[in-house]
């Protein structure tokens, strides 16, 4: 299932990215910008799922953390 959504998200990071290229050149008629755009939302993208792994790590650990921290029955 995990590789699935990651194909999933690829791809969609994929069409963003060439749509967004296409439109920048469009409007603004500049090749930089058909290469510019889509390297910009990559790592937009990238960072967005790094963060999205960090908060569930740390939710996971402040899950954890109280049953550990806990006072031991008398």
């Amino acid at each position: 299932m995990a590789k699935e959504s990651s194909n999933r998200n690829s791809l969609t990071i994929a069409l963003v990215s060439i749509v967004l290229g296409l439109t920048a050149l469009i409007f603004n008629r500049s090749i930089f910008d058909l290469f510019f755009v889509p390297i910009v939302i990559g790592f937009l993208w990238r960072d967005a799922n790094r963060i999205g792994v960090l908060q569930k790590r740390l939710s996971e650990l402040e899950a954890k953390s109280p049953k550990e921290n806990a006072p031991a029955p008398a």
